[in-house]
């Protein structure tokens, strides 16, 4: 009998999914394949069993005859090599053996594969099953994301991921997915002659997602790109190559469009790099000058040339592409046109002969300024920049731009440049035909920049300003450029006191204060834009945009360059903008972080400036500088043997065993600080549940009277609670890379004050932390001042010396409770109200820690008489009298100082002289505290609780978090952190409790912060009107009007009997009401044992 021909095998032609009789059979048998014969066969779901799937069934493909030959069907995507990556319709793909075909077997959407063998080993098959797209339910949104391919249930993802990412993620669409049942892929490879065959079935009814990593092939390619340039970054590799003699305009995103994420490019870029253990060499390139034929090549390929001339004073080229030209006409969501204000200057040495004048305007959706107009031009004359500007004024002649439209359109930013004023006036007269200088130059706004750098310049001549006059006189001339308000004196005013008080500057002043000048600079002497909202001015002052666009082009070239090069390096950077616009636009990220990158922290909108580029890091560790270590040599060689073994790649071995499922309901839990498994990080239950329980209490009265540039800590937590706030009203970026973040830095600055009390991986006091928080001495933030403060008046009397009564009043942020206070005035220790009413009104009685220095100076100091009690012990036998016996008795009011209360209260219970462990935790959880409590005839609502059981901290806080107001328990080592809504009724925070540590009281806002309060919420709506997230202080408002007005909170409504509101005093106020609570589980037990693997707690 004749030998089987070549795809011919006796053993897989008798499989029971052979259904061929055209081939024969033979009788000898084919060499042995030591392989294993199931790679895990993927389960048949529901989504298989589907009737409506075409193509599905068991029998669609049968085992090759490896007579198959390949068809390439309709709306398939081919890669360079020819092999459908995007496979489609009836496509058939046939390898032969030994053809290196680099993406065979993988297709470039989402999907599920599953792999097995059949014939004894001699086949591998591979199934591929399309996952479908994600998409938005808007007709114009472009996003199609990939959709997720672990065992998720697909309903639950999208009530978790409902919002579209599209437009930079500010697209108003839902997510949808649509499934794709009615294809298949199956590839078969013959083990023993390597031939394989890819088949394909059904149609893909839908867009291709995005992909998420490059494949084989474009690896291969990129890995080439790489290895001819290496010493391009990831800046450079996206930029396209100018070569206009051939029809080639590559970059790296033609590779892969999954290379257009910048840092992604950055991570295939330093592996390539070091699997080609190569080192950058220099390679450079030039393009001649002689450019006219390649110059319509390039203006084919899309850098239009929208004006130039050759005529002797007006030499110049202005280019711009189509999608400049958009983003300069383009709306915004409110169909209002750009009015952040264009910026304009001149790059000095990027072309060889000549200069760049490049105007450019900020792009929200790449959050980056990006240039709008490009001009070589070759002098710096006034007619060079009214060539610039008139082009540029020609485009906003449109019909379907208003004159006031067209008067925010032109308004430019520039410096001081006499050439440059004139000829934006001669331009603006020349389009749009107005002649009157004034008018003209209200639409140029001078650098303040420059003017500061001026100052800076001046008060440092010592013929000018003497040195104890230096801040006197930059106060002095940044006053002029500040916004005037009523009451403040006039410019004229300013200007006089400068020449009276520094007579030597007049030289200086006269230059600033030309009309010119004043026009451009000073905010007294310019109008305020009629179509601005709330009369406000252009937020940009500055030309620091377009300096650090300078760097950005001195980045494409090394400066110097012909006039040719520069125009198409300056062409390749716009591409690239373009690319990272569109890909934004699709919803594809393109750097890592870059979901909050350009969203200003709500601190902004309250008052607070932005953080300074230098600004001095407050978390530094102290003494931790920076130290140059020479490298260690013993003189052997150094082992190599890490750097010859393979890498074993690490198993996924997915969820733990026995691992607690994790409540995210969003209706009933909230992200908050969760408890770490890093050593050094563990341990710090104190820090989240003291952090969680201020954040109950923050609100826009923290930034109050402050700048925001301070290093304290308590201005570091207040940056901490506005970036906290953003992220719930935003919804933008990662909220437990930030919280994690702030803990650190709290840290940090915490141990760089106490190192000895707050220690890396160590327990630590959480009522330490808070004092340290709200001491207004440790805390010069002024702000804080007044935020917690109450005043006690202490009266301090002596029974031995009636007449030495001393009057003492400090300033408290701290009220400690103490057993002691409860005993010596005679009042149970659950008797919390009877005891602040006593101490409110009448006074308390005790004993101080101070003594009488009249009762020390007449004690008697007799001779000690020593006992011999050993061979080298003695002990006195004479009794010395102790000075607790000259203590004074003490009388304690507590009330408010000068007539003002504070806005919260913070009650520490201090147990530290009650030795005995079993008895403090009996006094912690005997006290009673009341709902509501009166200081001073003002009331305050218990808003916030925090427990210790004498190893671990938790808190219970009352907030509104999504419309649903109730108590919300967080434990940072349950649940992940996520804080979960255990009682919709208030009240239930109040009354006695175990392990109760600290307390919390909030009132009611006075007319005046009532005020303020609103003003900032609407200015927070104003700078974020599409926000998707919580209202900012919305829930805090409201529920603080309620308690104050003692209308029922909308969640209580089904509760109509309880209260937790009264006027009646403190002394009458009920106990909590008697309401059923919901059953929760107990937060922790009474100790814990700390597991460096799973969780923090005391040691």
């Amino acid at each position: 009998m004749d030998p089987p021909r070549f795809g011919e095998d006796a053993e897989w032609q008798l499989d029971e999914d052979f259904g061929s009789s055209d081939c024969q059979s033979g009788p000898e048998e084919t060499a042995k394949v030591s392989i294993r014969l199931s790679r895990g066969k993927p389960k048949v779901n529901e989504e298989r069993l589907d009737p409506e799937s075409a193509g599905q069934n068991d029998k669609t493909f049968f085992l090759p005859t490896m007579n198959e030959e390949t068809f390439i069907d309709h709306n398939c995507v081919m890669d360079p090599q020819g092999y459908p990556i995007l496979p489609n319709g009836n496509t058939v793909y046939v390898r032969p053996p030994g053809a290196n075909i680099s993406n065979f077997g993988n297709v470039g959407f989402s999907k599920r594969t599953g792999t097995e063998y059949r014939s004894k080993g001699a086949w591998k098959l591979k199934r591929i099953y399309c996952l479908g797209v994600l998409s938005c339910d808007l007709p114009g949104c472009r996003w199609a994301g990939a959709p997720p391919t672990g065992r998720v249930v697909m309903s639950e993802w999208l009530e978790k991921n409902s919002h579209c990412r599209g437009a930079r993620g500010t697209c108003l669409g839902t997510v949808v997915h649509i499934p794709c049942k009615q294809t298949l892929i199956r590839v078969d490879e013959h083990v023993a002659t390597t031939w394989a065959v890819l088949r394909h079935r059904g149609i893909h009814d839908h867009p291709w997602p995005e992909a998420k990593k490059p494949d084989q092939l474009a690896r291969d390619a990129l890995k080439n790109v790489i290895a001819s340039n290496p010493k391009a970054g990831a800046f450079a590799l996206r930029i396209r190559k100018p070569n206009a003699s051939q029809d080639s305009y590559e970059s790296v995103l033609d590779i892969h469009p999954s290379l257009g994420n910048a840092d992604r490019l950055r991570y295939y870029r330093k592996l390539m790099l070091k699997e080609l253990n190569i080192t950058p060499d220099n390679i450079s390139g030039e393009v001649d000058d002689k450019f006219i034929t390649d110059l319509f090549k390039w203006v084919k390929r899309g850098m239009l040339i929208i004006s130039s001339s050759y005529l002797e004073g007006e030499e110049h080229f202005t280019f711009q592409s189509e999608w400049m030209q958009k983003r300069l006409l383009a709306r915004n969501i409110d169909n209002q046109v750009y009015s952040t204000g264009l910026v304009s200057d001149v790059t000095y040495r990027f072309f060889r002969n000549g200069y760049l004048l490049s105007t450019s305007m900020y792009c929200e959706e790449l959050a980056r300024w990006v240039p709008i107009q490009l001009t070589w031009i070759r002098g710096l004359a006034e007619k060079y920049y009214e060539r610039h500007f008139a082009t540029l004024f020609r485009q906003f002649l449109r019909p379907d731009f208003t004159k006031a439209e067209r008067d925010i359109l032109v308004c430019n930013i520039v410096d001081f440049s006499a050439a440059q004023r004139e000829g934006f006036v001669a331009a603006y007269w020349e389009v749009f035909g107005v002649c009157e200088k004034k008018v003209v130059l209200d639409k140029l706004q001078g650098c303040h920049e420059h003017y500061c750098a001026q100052v800076s310049r001046v008060k440092k001549n010592r013929h000018v300003v003497m040195a104890d006059e230096e801040s006197t006189f930059q106060t002095m001339c940044m006053d002029l450029i500040k916004k005037p308000v009523e009451g403040d004196p006039t410019h004229e005013e300013q200007i006089d006191a400068l020449r009276r008080r520094f007579p030597k500057a007049k030289r200086w002043l006269d230059w600033w204060t030309m009309a010119d000048v004043e026009a451009m600079l000073f905010p007294s002497r310019r109008p305020l834009l009629e179509d601005a909202p709330d009369g406000q001015d252009r937020p940009t002052k500055t030309t620091n945009a377009q300096e650090s666009l300078h760097r950005l082009y001195y980045m494409l070239s090394e400066g110097k360059t012909s006039l040719m090069l520069g125009m198409v390096q300056l062409y390749s950077f716009i591409k690239v903008l373009e690319e990272d616009f569109d890909a934004v636009m699709r919803g594809v990220s393109i750097e890592y972080g870059s979901a909050r990158k350009g969203i200003d922290d709500i601190s902004k909108s309250l008052g607070w400036e932005k953080k300074r580029k230098r600004a001095p890091n407050p978390a530094k560790p102290a003494g931790d500088e920076k130290v140059r270590h020479a490298s260690v040599n013993d003189g052997r060689p150094p082992d190599t043997t890490d750097g010859l073994l393979p890498e074993l790649a690490k198993k996924k071995l997915g969820r733990p065993s026995g691992s607690v499922n994790i409540d995210r309901n969003p209706f009933s839990t909230y992200p908050s600080y969760r408890a770490s498994t890093q050593r050094h990080l563990a341990n710090r239950c104190w820090m989240a549940a003291a952090l969680e329980t201020l954040y109950a209490l923050y609100s826009p009265l923290w930034h109050r009277g402050s700048s925001g540039k301070g290093t304290s800590l308590f201005t570091s937590l207040v940056k901490h609670f506005s970036a906290r706030t953003t992220y719930e009203l935003t919804q933008a970026g990662s909220i437990r890379g930030a919280l994690t973040k702030a803990q650190t830095l709290l840290f940090t600055q915490a141990q760089n004050r106490s190192p000895r009390s707050f220690v890396e991986g160590e327990f630590a006091s959480a009522d330490l932390f808070i004092e340290m928080l709200l001491d207004p001495k440790a805390n010069p933030n002024r702000a804080l001042k007044g935020l917690f403060d109450l005043e006690e008046k202490r009266t301090l009397t002596c029974p031995s010396h009636p007449g030495e009564t001393q009057n003492l009043t400090r300033v408290v942020h701290t009220i400690n409770i103490r057993r002691a206070m409860f005993d010596e005035n005679q009042i149970p220790h659950a008797n919390v109200a009877q005891l602040l009413s006593k101490w409110t009104s009448t006074a308390l009685q005790g004993v101080s820690g101070l003594t009488c220095k009249s009762c020390l100076a007449g004690r008697v100091i007799r001779h000690q008489e020593f006992v011999p009690v050993a061979s080298d012990v003695e002990m006195s036998t004479s009794q010395v009298g102790s000075s607790n016996n000259f203590l004074y008795i003490e009388s304690s009011t507590l009330g408010v100082p000068i007539g003002k209360a504070p806005p919260h209260l913070y009650f520490f219970l201090d147990v530290a002289p009650i030795v005995d462990e079993d008895e403090q935790q009996r006094f912690m959880a005997t006290t009673d505290w009341p709902m509501s409590i009166f200081v001073s005839n003002q009331r305050y609502s218990l808003f916030a609780r925090g427990y210790w059981n004498g190893s671990h901290y938790w808190c219970k806080v009352l907030k509104t978090v999504g419309g649903m107001v109730g108590v919300w328990l967080h434990n940072d080592l349950q649940n992940d952190g996520y804080a979960r809504l255990v009682n919709v009724d208030p009240s239930k925070l109040s009354g006695p409790a175990p392990h109760t540590s600290w307390l919390m009281y909030s009132r009611c806002w006075t007319g005046p912060e009532k005020e303020y309060v609103n003003e900032m919420i609407d200015k927070i709506q104003k700078d974020y009107p599409h926000a998707t997230g919580h209202p900012a202080f919305g829930g805090l408002s409201n529920l603080l009007e309620s308690i104050n007005t003692d209308k029922p909170i909308s969640q209580l409504e089904k509760h109509p009997e309880v209260s937790i509101n009264t006027a009646k005093p403190i002394s009458q106020v009920d106990k909590h009401p008697e309401v059923q609570d919901e059953p929760v589980a107990s937060p922790l037990p009474a100790t814990i044992e700390f597991n460096p693997a799973s969780s923090q707690g005391g040691p």
